[in-house]
């Protein structure tokens, strides 16, 4: 218990790094890209009342706090979600975690129904420094958790203080989660959720020696991963399609 709310924690403080740095920052210059790719619309309102070309330190905090810090939180719940199946190697874990949640988010983000993608113009540009911040997130976030795994020392190792900043810093992974499982991809959030908690009995099944129920539930829950992320994978795909292909 002590060392699975150690690694819940520092997967929340990796993810909150990679927020910050990618959700926060890395949006604020991707749509300072786009202004500078489109000065033919300067000044004009985007489909949020923003204007294009213009950075204001109110609209930086409200960037920073939705999509750092929402990126962070449901981030936190995705790496967890995915952890069982995700690589040991650093860089090739970020890839395809973030890979992961471009599949399971980028429809939410790449949005035919954003008016911005016709406003802005070079929708292919556009289309690909959004879909790049799903794996810069993904690749920052192992390296942050990857780091702090090496420096946070063992749950044995922690004084009062320490447990108590741990136990605070994990307690976001429990919106993370709710957010995969009812807000990410309608109807098929609580079934990827599941498959998780369906690897975690598998685990359980297996310390007990009970290797073929095991080996049948992590199948099981393997098959519900690889279905859900093909359904939202196609649906980002053909987002992605509908911005790039609809007239101008």
């Amino acid at each position: 218990m002590a060392a699975t709310l150690r690694r819940i924690a520092i997967v929340v403080a990796g993810c909150g790094i990679a927020g910050a740095l990618v959700g926060g920052i890395g949006s604020r210059l991707m749509m300072r890209l786009a202004a500078l790719a489109a000065p033919e619309v300067y000044g004009v309102l985007t489909e949020n009342g923003n204007v294009i070309g213009e950075i204001t330190l109110q609209g930086t905090i409200g960037l920073m706090l939705f999509a750092g810090v929402g990126s962070a939180i449901l981030g936190a719940g995705a790496f967890t979600v995915a952890r069982p199946w995700l690589p040991r190697s650093t860089p090739l874990r970020g890839l395809v975690f973030g890979g992961f949640v471009l599949a399971l988010m980028g429809s939410n983000v790449v949005d035919p129904a954003n008016a911005d993608f016709v406003i802005l113009g070079h929708r292919a540009l556009n289309v690909a420094m959004l879909s790049s911040l799903f794996i810069a997130f993904g690749l920052v976030a192992s390296g942050a958790i990857a780091i702090l795994e090496s420096r946070v020392p063992p749950s044995a190792a922690l004084s009062p203080r320490m447990w108590a900043a741990t136990l605070l810093c994990a307690l976001p992974i429990v919106p993370g989660l709710l957010g995969v499982a009812f807000t990410i991809a309608p109807k098929l959030g609580v079934p990827l959720v599941g498959a998780w908690v369906a690897t975690l009995y598998s685990f359980s099944l297996k310390k007990r020696e009970f290797r073929g129920p095991a080996m049948l539930v992590r199948a099981t829950a393997t098959v519900v991963l690889l279905v859900v992320v093909a359904v939202t994978g196609a649906e980002y795909v053909d987002s992605a399609a509908t911005i790039l292909n609809a007239p101008a």
